[in-house]
């Protein structure tokens, strides 16, 4: 049973991790002269409001398991003393994936009696700064209002983050390598996963329409994706499944999502569909999937799936096998079309791009009911604005299963508003395809490395924070960048991020000319070929890193 925070407990205060001072002790309480030797133990003292501060080094422990809550107002905090310097490693390098969530490295252990749902261990909890490596179940189990910051989850033999809960956020963390998802949960309100890095899921190779993926997020309200890259999963890059509420996924950049054939249940499925950008499924709504750059996922773009209130606006989407895919299937016992609450129903898709689609149609429906006429006005569907740039004369627009158009009738269908101009590449394609189960016993790079991502992931801008002051120029490796905004004091201000650890550095720009530089060399998504920029120093705090920019360095591309 968990215990109360405020039990026996004074006041916050600084607990210190060092198992290599000399007088370190598990005995003590955790002073800066006689740290504690172990995590474990932090977590079996620690109280509202306390801060752990973590040294450099490697821990080799499991089953973490924090005892008392923090408030809302006062959170517990584990922090590593310098990001990407405390590695937690649960157990030997992963040979062989488990599909059972336990042992959880860090975090809950159990779930609620009275909801199996939730999580029934600490909350309030912030975790910043720290890797946790080789986990022989879940690595990270995160309960209501945690904040997961800066941190890093490797080759998790099954989930990566697991985030069930209300009040949860996800910021600036990299989860790669995971045996099942990458990230998952649900069952609360207001989950956040903000500027945070998914790669490489599915390592055990579950059946990607089924089960897996980068994520699966069911039955949330008010969940917020934005800013997320996702790349090289076997599944769908971003998947909301079941019964999500007021949810969004904007600004993000997914991309070379691949599946094929899996084992469901006993039997060989290929699903190769289901490597896809980005799902809603089976979700009353109302939802919104904005602002988007997807591209080179085996399957669709985005799918909607049995889901209703959604918009999607203003997307990239290209080298996908469909752009947007709509399916209507019966998921409701004892429903007809009449009382179904997952259904397609007032889809509106406006403002998107869409080029070089692979397959039969760049807006197609797949398989459902699609039992209230022909016409997409019957599902109150409607498009309004999209942009197509087919190869060739490839056609447009399959819609129930007939004959798929070409430019001129798909036009006709769609409405006036819709047209065919050419459109930039924003990235170089990427070959992603469909695998085999036999590639399973090929080396583990032939089947989830479809993506060359590793120059891009061996460079990160705390690299070249070592031994540096403020003042100091230095040059810093970045693969994407967001908004540029304004700031009150004058001048601009924009963060940008590397794709190895996802670290943020928030650059000054002080003048236009240093907006449009900024601007003409770094579009704002993410990209497999770093730029290296000139910048100088102004906060050296590793969780707040700020920059003024100087320039390019020449031929960083």
């Amino acid at each position: 049973m968990l215990l109360s925070a405020l039990a026996g407990h004074s006041a916050a205060r600084v607990i210190w991790v060092d198992p290599t001072h000399a007088s370190a002790t598990d005995g003590g309480i955790g002073l800066k002269a006689q740290p504690l030797k172990t995590i474990k133990r932090a977590a079996a003292i620690a109280r509202a409001g306390d801060v752990v501060t973590v040294l450099p080094g490697e821990y080799r422990e499991k089953d973490i398991e924090i005892v008392f809550s923090g408030t809302r107002a006062q959170p517990i905090v584990f922090q590593a003393a310098f990001p990407g310097t405390v590695r937690v490693i649960g157990g030997p390098q992963v040979e062989s994936y488990t599909r059972d969530e336990s042992p959880i490295l860090f975090g809950d252990r159990d779930r609620q009696a009275a909801n199996h749902e939730l999580w029934s261990g600490a909350e309030y909890i912030t975790v910043r700064g720290m890797m946790f490596e080789n986990a022989q179940g879940v690595a990270i189990a995160a309960g209501t209002g945690w904040r997961i910051e800066d941190c890093r989850v490797r080759w998790a033999m099954y989930d990566g983050i697991v985030a069930r809960g209300d009040d949860i956020t996800i910021a600036r963390t990299v989860v790669e390598d995971s045996g099942n998802n990458g990230m998952t949960g649900g069952f609360g309100k207001n989950i956040s996963i903000v500027d945070s890095i998914v790669r490489r899921s599915n390592r055990i190779g579950n059946a990607p329409g089924d089960t897996t993926g980068a994520s699966k997020f069911l039955w949330t309200t008010g969940l917020r994706v934005a800013g997320l890259v996702s790349y090289d999963n076997f599944g769908s890059g971003w998947w909301m499944d079941w019964n999500n509420v007021d949810y969004s996924v904007t600004g993000c950049t997914i991309f070379g999502n691949h599946a094929g054939e899996a084992m469901q249940k006993g039997w060989l499925v290929n699903q190769y569909w289901a490597g896809s950008g980005i799902w809603t499924e089976g979700n009353p709504g109302p939802g919104r999937i904005a602002d988007n750059l997807i591209y080179s996922n085996v399957g669709s773009g985005i799918g909607v799936l049995e889901s209703m209130d959604v918009v999607v606006e203003n997307n990239d989407i290209f080298d996908c096998g469909r752009g947007i895919e709509l399916r209507d299937v019966l998921r409701e016992d004892g429903a007809n079309d009449a009382n179904r609450i997952r259904r397609v129903m007032n889809v509106t898709i406006r403002g998107n791009r869409i080029k070089a689609w692979r397959d039969d149609a760049a807006i197609a429906t797949s398989v459902g009911e699609w039992s209230r006429g022909r016409d997409p006005s019957g599902y109150k569907v409607s498009f309004n604005g999209n942009v197509f740039d087919p190869v060739g004369d490839r056609s447009l627009l399959l819609w129930l299963n007939h004959t798929p158009l070409r430019q001129s009738p798909a036009l006709n269908l769609l409405g006036e508003s819709n047209k065919i101009e050419k459109l930039p590449t924003l990235e170089p394609a990427i070959k992603t395809y469909s695998t085999e189960l036999r590639e399973r016993d090929d080396p583990v790079d032939v089947r989830f490395r479809q993506v060359d991502s590793k120059e891009a992931e061996q460079r990160s801008i705390l690299d070249a924070l070592s031994g540096r002051a403020i003042g100091d120029t230095i040059v810093i490796p970045v693969a994407g960048r967001r908004a540029v905004t304004v700031r009150e004091y004058g001048g601009w201000t924009c963060d940008v991020y590397d794709l190895a650890a996802a670290t943020h550095a928030r650059l000054m720009l002080p003048d236009e000319a240093s907006v449009s530089l900024l601007k003409s060399i770094l579009m704002p998504h993410a990209t497999l070929k770093p730029v290296s920029l000139n910048v100088r120093l102004r906060s050296i705090d590793p969780y707040n890193i700020e920059a003024e920019l100087l320039g390019p360095v020449p031929h960083s591309r």
